[in-house]
């Protein structure tokens, strides 16, 4: 078995420990290596202009497989080190393509082991070349990892391989690996000497390609650099530019270095106009009365002379046309090496501050003499700031009491938890003002009522609730009388209803015998009435029965007043519901000389309604059309529409100006006299019918016009 031989890189003695595995011996006969290594200068000076080329490490790794495949090795591989240490597969060739695929599997599943003790892992640790002259069967066994492994080794046939370090500046880089399988040559010392030469060749040009990377990415992090410093003094000049306050630096001698936009804006100077004068002469000169105000006692002077950063919120400073402004500045000392080197100064005009403040000192003056109760407090802590007189005077609570106290401490029925979910949708942004009613206890324990207007402000430094309230004891004693009118007249209603309930059937018991008689003496029971009589019994049955239909409507309509009329609903027969109303009002048309006309429009299918109401409205409805025309027709229609039934009925009678349609459904309205003078009811028919319609979730429309007749539309959802 033929043992690999470890020798020095190129331009070394070949010696080398072996450990236990011994020395490799000389190669058996075999077919020669390739006639280049035999004189390879010029595979060599082709190499040196190859790599002296290359830019990139794939660049360089493709022009070495250029030179090597097929004349120094059947297939040839590169493994680099990696940073963290481990062995990387960066580059491969074969002289047969289709064999390249069976060597990537290879390498893939059997990596280089870092402990072995032959090939790639074992010469980056060592940094000496590996030569086996001759691969027998017996050394690739020693080398498997298994039987499958073993089994790829033999399929290459592998004959001879070279692995020689990739060393510069004493590092390892890596190592290539040269193998001759397939074509039977062999590798002696004269290709193992070439070899190292290539290897060092290829070594010297990663290791440049290394250091131009290194170089190129310390330029670009340089480049990042520069170009940040760039943006930071663009964002710290627009920074400067763009602030409300006006800034300035001062060298140690208290020099002006640069003056802002807004800065010289308030001074009425251009900024190159300060720059390197005395700003203390220049714009703190003189106190508030005009008296000198010495350098050494500037405040804004302390912080490069004795490095302390100063503020001050109540002093002067003085523009170039001699006028002066209120304004307040904070100094802060500039250090460079840890050395005071000048000073930053920011400062503001403070008069739109005074302004505000003696704006603020009004509206609170009006707030406290405001009739309603102001209360304001603390966002957070909710504890009071301010609490007007009116609030005040009707707790019984003094100010310094109310700092201590929150909102819930004055209303008893809430909680810290009720009130807090209270105010969450305005902290949420939800709402903009929330309106509710509550109790405020006051200080001797008694309460009374309060409407509150509350609402969250971010106008101020900080934010606060506002609440406005209104005392309501008054409004709240009104509203309970109210309510207990509308009791009273509630049950004023059901005595109505009972009064004319029991009045009803009292009317009704003798109207009925009445009634009944008439028609048995119509019918000639017990004798024929004389022909001079009948006349006379036929109008007592008529008006019998028109006073039955009166005391009937009344007393729907009271039973629609107390409340007490309910929905059946139950199927209608539309189609027979209308032949019935036909049949009802075609003789009373008839006798009127007008035409009457009804018409189902083909519906098909009942409609789920209480068919009482129905009935009754449609029968009112048709009723007062004929009753109000004197001439020409009367029409009742019915049709689908949008999933509701549509009742049509439509005459050309006297018509309706608007006035008199504004109150066609008032309760016991008729329309005028004058023009009206022999219809008689007791104008309950279209109230009835309209309160009807509502209470069966339909609607009631009425379109009329004086001299044009009348239309009334009725639509009605199905119930079902």
């Amino acid at each position: 078995m033929m043992r690999p031989t470890n020798t020095k890189p190129a331009g070394h003695d070949e010696g080398g420990a072996e450990g236990a595995r011994g020395k490799a011996r000389r190669s058996r006969a075999g077919p020669a290596p390739a006639a280049e290594l035999r004189a390879p200068t010029s595979l060599i000076a082709r190499a040196s202009a190859e790599l002296a080329s290359a830019l990139e490490l794939d660049e360089a790794l493709r022009s070495v497989a250029s030179i090597v495949v097929p004349a120094a090795a059947d297939w040839y591989a590169v493994h680099l080190v990696t940073d963290d240490g481990g062995i990387e597969h960066v580059a491969m060739e074969h002289r047969d393509p289709t064999a390249l695929d069976r060597v990537r599997a290879l390498e893939e599943r059997y990596p280089p082991d870092p402990d072995g003790w032959y090939g790639v892992a074992r010469v980056i640790r060592t940094g000496r070349t590996e030569m086996i002259q001759d691969i027998d069967d017996e050394l690739l066994a020693s080398a498997a990892r298994g039987e499958e492994h073993l089994a790829l080794l033999r399929d290459l046939r592998l004959s001879s391989s070279v692995v020689v370090p990739l060393m510069a500046r004493g590092r390892v880089l890596g190592a290539m690996t040269f193998v001759y399988g397939g074509s039977g040559r062999r590798y002696d010392d004269q290709a193992r000497l070439f070899l190292e030469d290539l290897a060092g060749r290829t070594a010297l040009t990663l290791d440049n390609i290394r250091l131009i990377a290194e170089l190129k990415g310390q330029a670009a992090k340089l480049a990042r650099a520069l170009l940040r410093a760039e943006e930071e003094h663009r964002e710290k000049s627009a920074l400067l530019a763009s602030t409300a306050e006006g800034i300035y630096g001062l060298d140690r001698h208290g020099r002006c270095t640069f003056l802002n936009a807004a800065g010289a804006r308030m001074l009425l100077l251009d900024p190159g106009q300060a720059l390197g004068q005395n700003m203390h002469q220049l714009i703190h000169h003189s106190r508030r009365n005009g008296q000198p105000y010495p350098e050494e006692e500037c405040p804004i002077y302390r912080a490069f002379r004795q490095g302390e950063q100063v503020r001050v919120d109540d002093d002067v400073l003085w523009r170039s046309d001699g006028s002066w402004f209120p304004a307040s500045y904070s100094s802060s000392p500039l250090v460079r090496d840890g050395e005071v080197v000048g000073a930053v100064v920011a400062f503001a005009d403070q008069s739109a501050r005074r302004a505000a403040e003696g704006r603020s000192q009004l509206l609170g003056r009006i707030l406290d003499e405001s009739l309603n109760e102001i209360y304001i407090f603390d966002a957070e802590s909710l504890c009071f700031v301010q609490v007007n007189r009116g609030g005040r005077e009707n707790l019984g609570y003094e100010m310094d009491e109310l700092a201590r106290m929150t909102p819930v401490d004055l209303k008893p029925e809430f909680t810290p938890e009720r009130f807090a979910a209270l105010l969450e949708p305005l902290r949420a942004g939800e709402r903009e003002a929330l309106r509710f009613e509550t109790v405020h206890r006051r200080q001797d324990g008694s309460t009374y009522p309060v409407e509150v207007s509350l609402q969250l402000s971010h106008s101020g430094e900080r934010p606060l609730f506002v609440a406005v309230m209104l005392d309501i004891s008054h409004r709240r004693g009104a509203e309970q009388e109210r309510e207990l009118l509308i009791r009273r007249l509630q049950e004023a209603n059901e005595v109505k209803a009972e009064f004319v309930s029991t009045m009803s059937h009292e009317l009704r018991t003798p109207l009925n015998a009445v009634i009944g008689y008439t028609q048995l003496l119509e019918a000639g029971i017990p004798d024929t009435v004389p022909d001079g009589a009948s006349t006379h019994v036929h109008r007592i049955g008529l008006s019998a029965r028109h006073l039955m239909e009166l005391i009937d409507e009344i007393l729907t309509f009271s039973k629609l007043e107390a409340g007490r009329e309910v929905v059946a609903p139950s199927p209608v027969d539309l189609p027979a519901l209308i032949d019935e109303v036909e049949a009802v009002m075609d003789p009373l048309a008839a006798e009127k000389g007008i035409a009457f006309s009804a018409s189902a429009g083909g519906l098909s299918g009942p409609l789920v309604t209480d068919p009482k109401k129905l009935r009754q409205i449609l029968l009112n409805l048709t009723g007062n059309a004929v009753k109000f025309t004197e001439q020409g027709e009367v029409e009742l229609t019915a049709i689908r529409h949008d999933h509701k039934t549509v009742f049509r009925i439509s005459d050309t009678g006297i018509g309706m100006s608007s006035e008199e349609q504004v109150k066609a459904f008032e309760p016991f309205w008729q329309a005028d006299r004058g023009r009206t003078r022999m219809v008689v009811g007791t104008g309950l028919g279209l109230a009835i019918s309209r309160r009807f319609v509502e209470i069966l979730g339909g609607e009631l429309h009425l379109s009329s016009k004086p001299g044009c007749g009348t239309v009334f539309t009725i639509s009605l959802p199905d119930l079902g």
